[in-house]
């Protein structure tokens, strides 16, 4: 992906955005997981445990971009191909 997509037939860069869009996706899901105790005992947490909780809902943000901005490239790839 990149400066260089356009060189790359649409089919190939579709599959690989959907390929890192499941991979974000999946990763999202598992840290999720990782978060659940933090986030249900926030109230009682210690300070190292509210640090880890922060880490821990940045990293979730991170992986929710990274799939946001797949369907925003696969919708505009779709689309600048119609055209």
């Amino acid at each position: 992906m990149g400066l260089a997509g356009h060189l790359v037939p649409h089919q190939a860069m579709i599959r690989e955005i959907e390929r890192r869009r499941q991979l974000h996706a999946e990763r999202s899901q598992q840290v999720k997981q990782l978060d659940e105790y933090f986030a249900n005992h926030l109230e009682s947490l210690e300070l190292k445990d509210l640090y880890m909780h922060l880490i821990i809902r940045r990293a979730i943000r991170y992986q929710e971009e990274w799939v946001a901005w797949c369907d925003e490239a696969l919708q505009a790839i779709e689309q600048a191909v119609k055209n």
